[in-house]
């Protein structure tokens, strides 16, 4: 188990511009993942429109250094109902110091605690300028996640019925 410590999140597009930075506590850091605890704290309330978020939630995130994703385990603030998990298509990460960095494709994935699966923002993806060899990887990358959602692989254990996407 890692001593736990206060660590940055700093979300980059692939050109390099920070989009999002967040804190979290580290909780685990292996030779292939991260596993960081935090709160959502940008907005009292955001409907997304596949789920709705509230200040105070809780997300367990893990941060892949081998993978080219991470997943968000998201929970209603003081509660243990599980909204669902949002996976975002990322670059590998790398914890240097206090801060991780992850560099966002765009490409989303939505897992509903049944299972249903939406993937999201087809078009900013498409849209991006990167290399073939990065967009191959991010395409793979969700191929993955799915197979990991249907087959019930760890986080997506706690699913219900799966639903086709």
């Amino acid at each position: 188990m890692t001593e736990r410590r206060h660590i940055t999140i700093r979300k980059v597009n692939p050109a390099g511009g920070t989009e999002l930075t967040w804190q979290g506590e580290l909780i685990d850091d292996t030779e292939s993942w991260l596993k960081i605890k935090a709160r959502f704290d940008l907005y009292d309330r955001i409907d997304l429109g596949y789920v709705v978020l509230e200040r105070g939630d809780r997300f367990v995130e893990w941060f892949f250094k081998n993978r080219w994703y991470t997943i968000y385990e998201i929970y209603a603030n003081k509660s243990t109902t599980l909204k669902g998990w949002y996976c975002n298509i990322t670059k590998p990460v790398e914890l240097i110091k206090n801060e991780v960095t992850t560099v966002d494709m765009a490409l989303d994935l939505w897992v509903s605690p049944n299972g249903a699966m939406s993937v999201l923002d087809e078009s900013e993806f498409g849209a991006l300028a990167i290399s073939s060899n990065d967009r191959t990887a991010a395409c793979d990358a969700m191929e993955d996640l799915q197979r990991l959602v249907r087959s019930h692989q760890p986080p997506f254990d706690q699913l219900g019925a799966v639903e086709p996407a």
